[in-house]
C-alpha cells in the first residue's frame, strides 16, 4: 500500500496498475469519496468503496 492505495506487484509499475488512482480522481470529481482496505487480503484481492452523492 502506498498513500492509502494498493500497489502493484509486477515489476513494470509505471506501466501496470490496478487504476485505483484513476478511480479515485472519477470518484472525487462527482463529490464521492474512495476507500479502500488498509492491507491486501492473504489470497491478494483488496476491496473498493465508491460512495457518490446522487443529484
Amino acid at each position: 500500500m502506498r498513500d492509502g492505495l494498493p500497489v502493484t506487484s509486477k515489476g513494470d509499475s509505471a506501466n501496470h496498475g490496478f487504476g485505483v488512482r484513476s478511480m479515485q480522481l472519477t470518484v472525487e470529481r462527482y463529490g464521492g469519496t474512495l476507500a479502500t482496505l488498509a492491507t491486501l487480503a492473504e489470497d491478494g484481492r483488496f476491496h473498493v468503496n465508491a460512495i457518490i452523492p446522487t443529484p
